[in-house]
């Protein structure tokens, strides 16, 4: 039955299924009364339901219906009827009283059909209870199982767990060298302070209704007539399950094979971005052959990383202004994902493209101004077409506040030139594929789906993202995984639902600060030294990459960079063949994928040495120990301290032996004779080789060394 089928009083307040007394709720145990205002009531009531009663009336009717013969042995209880005296209240399972009465003022008259509520027991026994305020029916109050628990409370138990040490030892500096707390308290003080803009999608409406944009990206290698045959296949299949835009890319000029690429395609229903070195106005021409004079949503990339391309895009717009030419959604792209791909950092890459974006409008302003005109170089009508990618992070929270600080600092910069700050570019969340690896590839399906959840919660207009598989050659079926993910978190989760769900976060909106003030810092200094493209003309920013990418490999090199199935809980088998990927992403995970290769060609013979009784700073030692052989895929036998211990080692005849004793152990003087290993073996002492600030370098030339 439909909410309120059959019920002339207004909808079903309860499931119609059965619920045994076992499945009474919290708030139903304690009194049976659920309040839920009814909105279908000649006036403003709220309507009580006594649950017992209803269930008990439901069981009876089941009953009756179950065994007709014995009807007479079931009680029926009757329904809410509304009319007539308060003689037969208790017998009721629905009694309305108005609101005010509720709120303590005098009773409204009653409107035909609804009786007065003060002579109902259930009413009265509900107003009338003392601790109505401390054991209040809502179902989702915690009230009555938590005590009320303060910060101070809070830290003691930390102290506590960690063994004394305060909450505030659990902070870390992330890669930027901003502060992550491990607890951020609401500042009552702050308020409700207005932001410059809301943190909302591009057409709030759209994605409410439809999601966001579902966007396949396919990358043709060569123009071969298989080849266009299969991404016109790869196109058709993704459109067909879920993808509503297609981003083509190549290294050559597609305009000779756009025929065949864009067979049974209809553009006019899709949205396509052209990545592609052939001029835009050729592939603009060769699109307005095919389709005549069908609206099409076309997007090209001109980057603004360079003049010369800033330039090619403002042409191309002068061009649109003809009545004949059809009209773009996008012209150029500031595209933070290839930066991050390279290696920037989150803050590097925010305010690499937010310098873009004022690059492209300096130009086009000042191309405006020269040509005694406004048309498209008008700031308000060339910030819509500018599209502006990020890198989404296997993090989910640092996608939502990448996303929101990328949104804030568009609003600064559009307020700081007059500019509606409502009106930004549209931005596409691009999940990672420096976070990728080659060990154990299902683990990407969980960096791609936590990398996806931060794009949805954080308001991205559009997400393209690729296969699990991508670096050792994308399969159809790990295309269509990664669109089902995006369709099953909009058609099911209802994530695109909400307009900025994690506003009001402490953690999120002083995460989403941080980020935006440090890149706003930056982005003052690229302007400083003359805009985006002198900054890349000038090196600095291939410094800055370069930079990050030595600090984040140092980590690595340490033990300190944990990366789940490869250097935490590290895969046991050996890395798949990375497949030729246009966009050459620096990974972290590729130095350990080498050092797998390495190992595996050569198998060796690792033994550890452990104490016999070994005490709780050896068995830590032991277990990083093996850790790190477990980095490199080495499986090593382990070994216990006995009186014939060269005999024991010549038996075992090893590669490498890393001592895990911490001393010469023998008959228990610390002063026998040093641990001499076999010919031709290496011998490591465990707490050096843990010490050292590249563990996976030193492993390496043992390995090496080994092999040779």
């Amino acid at each position: 039955m439909k909410p309120g089928g059959g019920n002339p009083y207004g909808p079903a307040l309860m499931p119609e299924q059965p619920m045994g007394e076992s499945d009474n709720p919290a708030g139903h145990r304690r009194f049976c009364v659920i309040p839920k205002i009814e909105i279908l009531a000649p006036q403003p009531v709220l309507c009580f339901v006594n649950t017992q009663l209803q269930r008990r009336g439901k069981k009876g009717e089941r009953a009756q219906q179950s065994h007709p013969d014995k009807s007479d042995q079931h009680i029926s209880v009757m329904p809410a009827h509304l009319c007539g005296g308060g003689n037969r209240c208790s017998l009721r399972c629905v009694h309305w009283v108005s609101l005010p009465q509720l709120l303590g003022g005098p009773a409204v008259p009653p409107s035909p059909g609804f009786h007065p509520a003060g002579d109902c027991k259930t009413w009265r026994d509900h107003k009338n209870n003392r601790d109505y305020k401390n054991n209040r029916c809502d179902m989702s109050s915690d009230e009555s199982v938590f005590a009320t628990a303060s910060h101070a409370d809070w830290a003691q138990m930390v102290t506590k767990l960690l063994g004394g040490a305060p909450p505030e030892s659990l902070n870390r500096h992330d890669e930027d060298g901003l502060m992550v707390s491990v607890l951020y308290p609401i500042d009552p003080s702050v308020g409700t302070r207005a932001r410059l803009t809301p943190q909302i999608p591009q057409a709030p409406a759209d994605r409410v209704r439809y999601g966001w944009d579902i966007c396949q990206p396919i990358h043709l290698a060569d123009l071969q007539d298989a080849t266009v045959k299969a991404a016109n296949t790869h196109s058709l299949a993704a459109l067909a399950s879920g993808a509503s835009s297609l981003w083509l890319s190549s290294d050559q000029d597609i305009t000779p094979v756009l025929p065949a690429l864009f067979d049974r395609v209809v553009l006019s229903a899709i949205t396509v971005i052209i990545d592609t070195p052939a001029g835009a106005d050729d592939v603009l021409r060769a699109v307005q052959a095919l389709y005549g004079e069908e609206p099409l949503s076309l997007c090209f990339t001109h980057s603004p990383v360079c003049s010369s391309s800033i330039a090619a895009g403002l042409a191309l717009a002068d061009n649109l202004e003809h009545p004949d030419n059809p009209e773009l959604t996008g012209i150029f792209m500031a595209d933070g994902w290839a930066l991050h791909n390279q290696g920037h950092t989150a803050i590097a890459e925010l305010a690499a493209v937010l310098a873009g974006v004022a690059a492209i409008l300096r130009a086009g302003h000042s191309a405006g101004h020269s040509a005694g005109h406004s048309g498209i170089h008008d700031l308000a009508t060339l910030i819509g077409q500018i599209c502006l990618t990020v890198a989404l992070p296997a993090d989910m929270f640092d996608g939502i506040a990448k996303l929101r600080a990328m949104r804030q600092l568009l609003a600064n910069l559009l307020v700081g030139l007059g500019l509606d700050p409502t009106k930004q570019p549209r931005l596409i969340g691009r999940p990672s594929l420096r976070m990728m690896s080659l060990l154990d590839p299902e683990e990407n399906m969980l960096r791609t789906t936590t990398a996806l959840l931060g794009g949805a919660i954080g308001g991205a207009d559009a997400m393209a993202a690729f296969g699990h598989d991508y670096l050792s050659g994308e399969s159809e079926a790990a295309r269509r995984l990664a669109r089902m993910t995006q369709m099953m978190m909009i058609e099911e989760s209802g994530l695109a639902r909400s307009l900025d769900p994690a506003g009001g976060s402490a953690f999120i909106e002083a995460r989403t600060n941080d980020m935006a003030n440090a890149a706003w810092s930056q982005f003052q200094t690229i302007e400083a030294q003359g805009g985006l493209p002198a900054f890349v003309e000038a090196g600095s920013l291939a410094a800055l990459v370069e930079a990050a990418n030595v600090r984040r490999e140092a980590a690595l090199r340490a033990g300190k960079t944990q990366l789940v199935g490869v250097t935490l809980q590290p895969a046991p088998d050996e890395p798949s063949p990375l497949a030729a990927l246009p966009e050459a992403p620096v990974r972290p995970a590729a130095l350990v994928e080498v050092i797998r290769r390495e190992a595996a060609a050569t198998p060796l013979r690792i033994l550890v040495l452990q104490a016999s009784n070994p005490d709780m700073a050896q068995s830590s030692r032991q277990k990083a120990v093996m850790n790190l052989l477990a980095i490199a895929g080495l499986h090593p036998v382990v070994l216990g301290w006995c009186a014939d211990q060269d005999a024991a080692l010549a038996a075992a005849r090893p590669d490498i032996i890393i001592n895990c004793l911490g001393y010469n152990e023998g008959d228990g003087d610390d002063d026998d004779d040093p641990i001499v290993p076999p010919p031709g073996c290496q011998m490591a002492d465990a707490g050096e080789l843990l010490a050292d600030a590249d563990q996976l370098g030193r492993l390496r030339a043992m390995i090496a060394g080994a092999a040779t």
